[in-house]
């Protein structure tokens, strides 16, 4: 197998399981105790033992499943690259029972062992208004809204549903660091996970021509690439 395939790092989490929290991958769980908050049961329970939570927080939540990637990698004719999922109190609201929230788990595994077929309209799974009540949905979905606005108007497409999944089918982020917290975790980025998406990157972006957005990080990425590339110091 070609170190660059997306098989190479899907194969790197599919030895994480995910039946229940902690969510942290069996290779970081030597050096992460003291990076992880508590493992909480939802929103309610969040909230009850953290009534004013800090914003400027780097700890990581194991109570939330990592995303270390966004969409397809296969077919992606786009990369993101960012630092780690943010953290607010209503991501908390992923682990409740209700079905809504149900399906967003089940997207959220879906992605994270890329198991997509040709009738997935949002591998991108932020994109999908159904997930319109997370906070993945409200900051991707802003970032993309004009650029859908432009596609629904010169592509033909019928809905700015049609153009948030087009986008969804061709564009793909990258995590250097795959757990959610408020800030990013400087120190987490020297976790076996973080060192693993680096590395495949930095591979993977330096064998072709796939253009690359850097958002955050660039000097933890180190994307040693010699062709043209493309920074944007903040979102």
């Amino acid at each position: 197998m070609n170190e660059t395939e997306p098989e190479s790092i899907i194969k790197f989490w599919n030895g994480f399981e995910t039946p229940s929290p902690p969510f942290i991958h069996p290779q970081d769980m030597q050096v992460s105790p003291k990076l992880s908050a508590p493992v909480y049961d939802g929103f309610s329970d969040y909230r009850n033992k953290n009534p004013f939570p800090e914003q400027t927080n780097t700890i990581i939540q194991p109570s939330l499943l990592p995303v270390p990637y966004i969409g397809n990698l296969a077919n992606a004719k786009i990369f993101i690259l960012m630092g780690n999922p943010g953290f607010s109190a209503h991501d908390m609201l992923e682990r409740e029972p209700a079905p809504l929230f149900e399906a967003f788990r089940q997207d959220v595994i879906k992605n994270l062992h890329q198991e997509f077929t040709p009738k997935d309209d949002f591998p991108f799974f932020y994109l999908n208004p159904t997930h319109s009540w997370h906070n993945g949905f409200i900051y991707w979905e802003s970032r993309f809204r004009e650029i859908a606005k432009q596609l629904q108007k010169d592509g033909g497409l019928t809905s700015c549903r049609d153009a948030l999944s087009f986008m969804a089918k061709h564009i793909a982020v990258l995590q250097l660091v795959p757990y959610h917290s408020a800030k990013f975790p400087n120190r987490a980025a020297k976790l076996p996970s973080a060192q693993a998406m680096q590395k495949w990157a930095d591979m993977r972006l330096s064998e072709d021509t796939t253009p690359a957005i850097i958002v955050r990080h660039e000097s933890k990425w180190a994307i040693s690439r010699q062709k043209k590339r493309y920074h944007i110091q903040k979102s």
